[in-house]
């Protein structure tokens, strides 16, 4: 189990795999998790069989933000499991990976209804152990840079809603474009210009459709963190504006994207006018001020 205990409190340790499995599946829950270590993976699996609590169940809630992908052993009786049904409601709840791996014979009558929709591995028996493995390794590593971003992101903007949503706990500089760029690389095939704002992503009309968005898609939680940033370290230079980039070598022009209303202005330097003092559409200054 990925944690480290520290005074009177605990730190979560972000973890590749956090195991979700009924205590009478314990066997196999060992064996998956040697046969993940041995494959370099880091696992976060509640060995301890004690009651339920609130303490228990906040612990168990960090764990699986902290994890990359919720490996669910489906059997029998975590199919009927109300602490298993909780930690896959946690973990659909932060968009988490999740990965079924079928033990035995389940009716899908019984079966969470988030797990419906999803790719089972079967390993049944001695002989599809094997392949069930190689199955989930593959699993596991698809896209998996874009879900271990996803995990740091969710992580930081649950970190700064449990804070009253403070903007000393906000992205800022390097960081902030860093998370940018992992938005567009996940929900833009076509439009691959990465020094785009959020905000002007936003105005582009929809190129992908949501099946062909990447797994997991973003959280509510995680657009308002990155949104919330944008605004914070652009208000505080006084400007209504973000200044982009120009659009290619021959045409110089850049945008005036507003960081209150999102209204873009393709300015001409060119032409000598003046940037606008405030956004000719909502009228934002910037530092949180409006014309009257």
């Amino acid at each position: 189990m990925l944690k480290a205990k520290n005074l009177n409190y605990i730190i979560f340790i972000m973890a590749d795999i956090f195991i979700s499995y009924s205590r009478k599946d314990i066997a196999y829950a060992r064996l998956l998790h040697n046969a993940l270590t041995e494959h370099g993976f880091d696992t976060w699996i509640d060995w301890e069989d004690i009651p339920p609590s609130v303490d228990w169940l906040n612990e168990i809630h960090q764990a699986i933000e902290n994890a990359n992908v919720l490996l669910f052993i489906l059997s029998r009786p975590s199919a009927l499991s109300k602490v298993c049904k909780k930690e896959i409601d946690h973990a659909r709840e932060n968009n988490k990976r999740i990965i079924p791996i079928v033990i035995d014979d389940v009716k899908p009558s019984r079966v969470h209804p988030a797990l419906g929709a999803l790719n089972w591995i079967f390993s049944r028996t001695e002989d599809e152990l094997q392949p069930a493995i190689e199955s989930l390794i593959e699993a596991i590593q698809t896209d998996y840079e874009w879900v271990k971003t996803h995990t740091r992101l969710q992580v930081d903007a649950l970190n700064w809603a449990d804070n009253q949503k403070r903007p000393s706990y906000l992205y800022s500089g390097a960081k902030l474009r860093d998370a940018e760029k992992w938005l567009f690389s996940g929900r833009l095939s076509s439009y691959d210009n990465s020094e785009k704002s959020l905000f002007q992503w936003k105005k582009v009309q929809q190129v992908k459709l949501a099946s062909q968005e990447k797994s997991p898609r973003l959280t509510a939680i995680q657009e308002e963190f990155i949104e919330a940033s944008i605004t914070s370290e652009l208000s505080h230079s006084s400007r209504w504006y973000r200044k982009e980039t120009p659009t290619s070598h021959y045409a110089p022009d850049f945008d005036l994207t507003c960081i209150h209303c999102h209204w873009v202005y393709e300015f001409t330097p060119s032409e000598r006018l003046p940037i606008p003092k405030h956004c000719p559409v909502c009228g934002f200054l910037g530092s949180n001020k409006f014309v009257e």
